[in-house]
């Protein structure tokens, strides 16, 4: 992964691509961070890194998945 080509996105982007609103992601930011994908801070500026915004929905849509089919088998 290079970093020359990754996408920095701001918190508007992050709200409409999760569906959720900004005020819903700031508040989240600030009360439970662990609940997002990692940010950076640039200045007064919070940006988002496409792929790595991607790779963690990905990684919890997986989660997801592995837990509804664990709790069918029980």
């Amino acid at each position: 992964m290079s970093k020359e080509n990754n996408v920095m996105k701001d918190t508007a982007w992050l709200a409409e691509r999760l569906g959720v609103s900004v005020t819903t992601v700031e508040r989240m930011r600030s009360r439970e961070p662990s609940q997002l994908p990692a940010h950076v801070t640039i200045g007064r500026s919070i940006r988002y890194d496409e792929q790595v915004v991607e790779a963690w929905i990905t990684e919890r849509t997986q989660a997801t998945s592995a837990n509804k089919e664990v709790s069918h088998v029980e």
